[in-house]
C-alpha cells in the first residue's frame, strides 16, 4: 500500500525534524531539549503531537525524559555507528554522558582456581587485579573488575609501581593490542557486592558484559566484568548477514 505524503502522521514530521537537528549538532548530546510549549511553538504543532513525536525519540533511545526536569539528548546517529563489535573500553563508549573515572585500588595476588581456568594461566602466574568505577552527576553508575596476568604487562614494560600508568594500560592499550574478545551479556541484579561499591541498592538491575581478551597469540590478555546501570548506557550492535 501506498501512503501519501498528505496522509503521513504529523508527528512523524515533528520527529524527522527533531531527529534532524539533533544528528546535526543543534541539540548536543547531554543537553536538554527546549520546553514543551516553545517546541510545540517552533514546530507548530499541538503538544498531544509534540508528545507523539518525543515518546518514538526517547523508544529509539535518542532522548530521555527525566522526570520534572525535561528531555534530554542522549545519542545521535553518528554515536551510534559503532557498537560492541568494536574492541573499547564499554562504560566509556556506551556512555550517555560523559564519565569521570576514579581508580579504586590494584592488588597483585596468585589466580584462584577459577580464574587459572578462565584465563588459561597457571597457578604460579600473578594476576594483577584493578578496580575501578565511572560516574556522571556525582552517581556511580558503572563498576569495572580487569584482570590482567603480570607476564602481559612485563612483556609491555609496565612499571608496576605506577597505578596510573597500569590503570591507562589497562584501559587503552589492552585494546590495541588486542585483536578479538569473547564477550557474554548478563542482565542480573545488584547484590551486597554492588551495593556496597556502587551505593545501589540490593535488587537493582543491573547490565554485566563480561569479556576476554585475545592478543594475536591467541593468548587471553584480560578479563573485564563491567557492572552497569541500565539507564545511563545504550547499547547498539551492527549486525550483518
Amino acid at each position: 500500500m501506498t501512503i501519501n505524503i498528505k496522509d503521513k502522521p504529523r508527528y512523524v514530521d515533528v520527529y524527522n525534524q527533531i531527529y534532524d537537528k539533533i544528528n546535526a549538532g543543534t541539540y548536543a548530546i547531554g543537553e536538554k531539549l527546549p520546553g514543551e510549549n516553545e517546541l510545540a511553538k517552533t514546530y507548530n504543532v499541538s503538544r498531544g503531537t509534540l508528545r507523539q513525536a518525543l515518546l518514538i525519540l526517547q523508544e529509539n533511545g535518542l532522548i530521555q525524559n527525566k522526570q520534572g526536569k525535561g528531555n534530554f539528548v542522549l545519542n545521535n546517529s553518528k554515536s551510534l555507528e559503532v557498537g560492541l563489535e568494536k574492541l573499547s573500553c564499554i562504560p566509556d563508549h556506551f556512555s550517555n554522558k560523559k564519565l569521570e573515572e576514579r581508580l579504586i585500588n590494584i592488588l597483585f595476588e596468585p589466580p584462584s582456581t577459577y580464574s587459572q581456568k578462565m584465563m588459561e594461566i597457571g597457578s604460579s602466574d600473578l594476576i594483577m587485579v584493578l578496580h575501578r568505577d565511572f560516574s556522571t552527576e556525582e552517581k556511580v553508575c558503572a563498576y569495572t573488575l580487569c584482570m590482567v596476568p603480570v607476564f602481559i604487562l612485563n612483556e609491555h614494560n609496565i612499571d608496576l609501581n605506577d597505578k596510573k600508568l597500569v590503570s591507562q594500560f589497562t584501559k587503552e592499550a589492552l585494546y590495541q593490542i588486542g585483536v578479538r574478545s569473547k564477550t557474554k551479556i548478563i542482565v542480573t541484579k545488584a547484590g551486597q557486592f554492588l551495593n556496597k561499591v556502587m551505593s545501589v541498592p540490593e535488587e537493582t538491575p543491573i547490565m554485566a558484559i563480561e569479556e576476554y581478551l585475545y592478543d594475536s597469540q591467541g593468548r587471553i590478555i584480560a578479563s573485564h566484568r563491567h557492572s552497569m546501570l541500565p539507564d545511563y548506557f545504550t547499547y547498539n550492535v551492527n549486525r550483518t548477514k
